[in-house]
């Protein structure tokens, strides 16, 4: 920083010459630290994604998505818009939550393949504990049946009570999620109505769901049903937000 604000009267005069200011900025860099550019750095390469001047990225990303030296640059230069920016910072976003994806998916591989050692076997989701085993008959825990209205409970006086406050959010926030899961398995299904759905609050592993879904075929017009089965883990003494998808 210092040296930059030593030569600043050469960024001066970069700046008032005819070049963009991206090159100007470039070149006040170089003089003012004495550096050249470098493509690679303690072991770890630096690419750039150089833009023809004929192209504009906004209108060029679909193409260049396709080439794994633009996924993997830094940077692309130049860009003219900040519909430029815009598109370039979704695709970039993209990629890394599609390479967070592909880490995650790697992991619950190996959990899975690490949990058949044990006693119990695989579990699901993955390293999440089983159910947890009651001291008797007595104790074992009951699940709650649910309507987009109604919830029933296992209470000495009263079963049902409406389907409200943080239980209603509890609740749309599953149908959402199952909903979501079956929809990506099969784009043909036209949603038509929530059935019923039930739940389990397990201390070891949180809250278990299982919501029917009713649906219509696209392509019999038939009308069918959906099972999916969430989960809603434990983490330390909260249930997480996010409710994860397993099949239906």
């Amino acid at each position: 920083m210092q040296k930059l604000i030593q030569q600043r009267h050469a960024c001066n005069l970069l700046a008032s010459g005819s070049d963009a200011d991206q090159l100007a900025f470039e070149k006040c860099l170089q003089l003012a630290t004495n550096l050249s550019c470098i493509s690679e750095y303690q072991g770890q390469a630096y690419k750039v994604w150089h833009v023809d001047g004929t192209q504009t990225a906004h209108d060029a990303i679909n193409k260049w998505r396709a080439h794994e030296a633009f996924n993997k640059s830094i940077a692309v230069t130049k860009l003219l818009s900040d519909a430029d920016a815009s598109a370039l910072h979704d695709h970039f976003v993209s990629v890394e939550v599609a390479k967070v994806d592909a880490e995650i998916a790697a992991m619950e591989l190996e959990l899975g393949e690490l949990q058949k050692d044990t006693d119990e076997g695989p579990t699901w989701p993955a390293a999440v504990p089983g159910y947890s085993r009651p001291p008797n008959r007595y104790q074992v825990p009951t699940w709650e049946f649910f309507t987009l209205k109604d919830i029933f409970r296992s209470e000495p006086n009263q079963n049902v009570r409406p389907l409200e406050g943080k239980d209603r959010d509890d609740v749309m926030e599953v149908v959402a999620a199952a909903r979501q899961h079956a929809e990506a398995e099969e784009p043909d299904l036209e949603f038509l109505q929530v059935r019923n759905g039930y739940r389990l609050f397990d201390p070891q592993r949180g809250m278990d769901y299982m919501v029917d879904l009713v649906y219509k075929d696209g392509a019999t017009q038939a009308t069918v049903e959906r099972r999916v089965h969430l989960c809603r883990m434990v983490a330390g003494t909260q249930l997480m937000n996010q409710v994860r998808s397993l099949e239906y």
